[in-house]
C-alpha cells in the first residue's frame, strides 16, 4: 500500500514510506501565522486544486484531511466520490 500527502510547500517530515505532494509556493510569502489569515486561505486554495489533480491522475482509497485541509477533504472525496476522513 502506498500513502501520499498532500502538504503545504514548507520543509516537513522524510519518510521512504510516505510520498508527499506539495502545493506551489508562492515567492513572497515565507510563512503563514497561526489562525486565520488571507496567506493561508490562499495555501489552502492552492493545496484544494493539487488535491483535484491528484485525483484526476490517481485513484485513491481515502482521503484525509486534518484541521481546515478536513473541509478540503470532504470537498475532494464528494468530487470524486471517494471515502474521506476528516480529523
Amino acid at each position: 500500500m502506498r500513502v501520499e500527502a498532500g502538504n503545504h510547500p514548507w520543509k516537513g517530515i522524510v519518510s521512504d514510506e510516505l510520498r508527499i505532494h506539495r502545493c506551489i509556493a508562492i515567492p513572497t510569502v515565507t510563512q503563514v501565522p497561526i489562525g486565520f489569515s488571507v496567506r493561508k486561505v490562499i495555501y489552502d486554495c492552492l493545496l484544494c486544486l493539487h488535491a483535484i489533480y491528484l485525483c484526476l491522475t490517481n485513484k485513491y482509497v481515502v482521503i484525509h484531511g486534518v484541521e481546515e485541509a478536513g473541509i478540503i477533504a470532504g470537498i475532494v472525496g464528494r468530487l470524486f466520490k471517494t471515502p474521506y476522513i476528516m480529523d
